[in-house]
């Protein structure tokens, strides 16, 4: 074999696997998916469904008359920046 087509069949390996390591989890999730919504049952608990939130933007607060997640210096801060633009 030529050092071009081991160049190439290495190129192919790379592609092959990186189209693997995305597909292969959501394939997966996909599959659980369609197994709980045919079987109406959990197959994974609802509090591991979404991805935690951090930051100082996520951090909860006692009711707050503000828009979650922004603090009343932040959007004043932002706004302010904006015009400055």
């Amino acid at each position: 074999m030529t050092q071009e087509s081991n160049s190439t069949t290495l190129m192919l390996v790379v592609v092959v696997t990186l189209f693997l390591m995305v597909e292969v989890p959501l394939g997966v999730n996909m599959s659980v998916m369609i197994v709980e919504n045919t079987a109406n049952k959990a197959l994974v608990a609802e509090h591991t469904r979404a991805l935690p939130q951090y930051g100082p933007q996520h951090t909860p607060r006692a009711h707050s008359s503000n828009t979650p997640g922004l603090s009343s210096t932040s959007s004043s801060t932002s706004s302010s920046c904006l015009a400055t633009r």
